[in-house]
């Protein structure tokens, strides 16, 4: 035990002040709290600054995968810590690489009403195989990467407020006339190239090489321990990632890739997905029903725009202009827990409106008469009229 309390203390010692804005939406009063986060989104810091809030004294923050839960349970683990030491608070990070977390820890729960339990763990895993009465009992909350929103605010000590999708719509003149007095298209551009990632914040050098450096340890870590691929095969998810960044997404589909790539169109699914449960790729529904939407295709796009960019450049390629805004639009809708689908009035559709995205000379000559609500989203500006939103905006939700 004492290990654990070594570690524990040069952990806090470390730790970084500045919080993330989940932080402060978490109800810490929950008995049992679960942090589902994606690679290198400052999960194990936003736990241990919730740890420096509490008494040390009856409070413990450890990892699963430490090396001394290879031959020890969990349960055993959190009885002696409660019974020998009568604490309070146990934090437990990385759940997910131990076995059988969760009948262990709904156990804990059950068996220990003292003791409050937070557990962080990765949303990649199927929540198929998310245990009923597990989930009854916890409370689950979603760390995401930076918006452009918090990027800004963490960055450049603003204090711009999150906006509803709606307010958005309804009142995003207003909204823009009174934003605060700051380079917002500088911020914008820095924000698609690079700033997508918290890690940025505490490297000295920022470049494409850490995120590279992400892509690879997704595939070759996490990707190859998960789901147990053969080595010779993952050079096929490098293979998608450089394809996806290259041709744009209206062309894109699951025939093409495996055409361009030479493996069955079954793997090629299979390897999406994948691909897509670990924050490499999106996927977008078309807009359609009836017997069609059983036959439904996606279009693809690489998760985030400091994908394409990094991608692209390691390629010797240059990014193309308007594949970056839409995937910067469909990342802040989706981000914000809205729904949103490929229409073929327009490029996308979010309830019953539809959005084009600017490109030079386009105007809404092919929305006119189909539509009776409709916005063209454009970059670049920083106020414009009735129907023009400016992208950046979006970054704001």
């Amino acid at each position: 035990m004492n290990t654990f309390f070594e570690i524990q203390k040069n952990l806090i010692a470390s730790n970084y002040s500045e919080k993330r804005e989940l932080f402060n939406e978490i109800n810490f009063t929950e008995r049992l709290i679960g942090v589902i986060w994606p690679r290198w989104v400052w999960k194990s810091t936003l736990l241990l600054q919730y740890l420096k809030t509490k008494d040390l004294r009856v409070s413990l923050y450890i990892s699963a995968d430490n090396i001394y839960f290879l031959e020890n349970k969990l349960f055993d683990f959190a009885l002696r810590f409660v019974r020998e030491y009568d604490w309070k608070l146990l934090i437990i990070d990385e759940i997910h690489k131990y076995r059988n977390w969760q009948q262990e820890l709904k156990n804990i729960y059950d068996s220990f009403p003292t003791l409050q339990i937070i557990f962080s763990w990765s949303s990649s895993i199927d929540l198929v195989l998310w245990n009923y009465d597990l989930s009854r009992r916890a409370k689950l909350y979603y760390l995401e990467w930076f918006s452009l929103r918090e990027y800004i605010n963490f960055v450049y000590k603003q204090k711009l407020k999150k906006i509803t999708l709606q307010d958005l719509l309804q009142n995003h003149i207003s909204i823009a006339q009174n934003f605060p007095n700051i380079p917002i298209i500088k911020y914008f551009k820095e924000y698609l190239s690079i700033w997508y990632y918290p890690y940025f914040v505490n490297e000295k050098q920022q470049d494409y090489s850490k995120i590279l450096e992400t892509i690879n340890k997704t595939i070759y870590d996490d990707i190859a321990n998960y789901y147990n691929v053969k080595t010779e095969n993952l050079i096929y998810f490098k293979k998608i990632i450089n394809y996806l960044s290259i041709i744009p997404p209206w062309e894109l589909n699951s025939n093409k890739i495996s055409k361009t790539l030479e493996i069955d169109n079954k793997t090629v699914n299979t390897y999406l997905e994948i691909l897509e449960k670990w924050w490499l790729i999106r996927f977008l529904l078309k807009d359609v029903d009836g017997y069609n939407i059983m036959k439904n295709t996606s279009k693809i796009y690489l998760d985030n725009t400091n994908i394409l960019y990094a991608v692209n450049t390691n390629l010797l390629k240059e990014t193309n202009l308007w594949t970056i805004r839409e995937t910067f639009f469909i990342n802040c809708i989706q981000n914000s827990k809205n729904k949103l689908i490929f229409s073929k009035i327009g490029d996308f559709k979010i309830w019953d409106i539809c959005f084009e995205i600017w490109w030079e000379n386009k105007t809404f000559k092919q929305l006119k008469d189909k539509i009776t609500e409709s916005f063209l989203v454009q970059d670049d500006i920083i106020i414009w009229e009735k129907n023009k939103i400016p992208l950046w905006l979006f970054g704001m939700l």
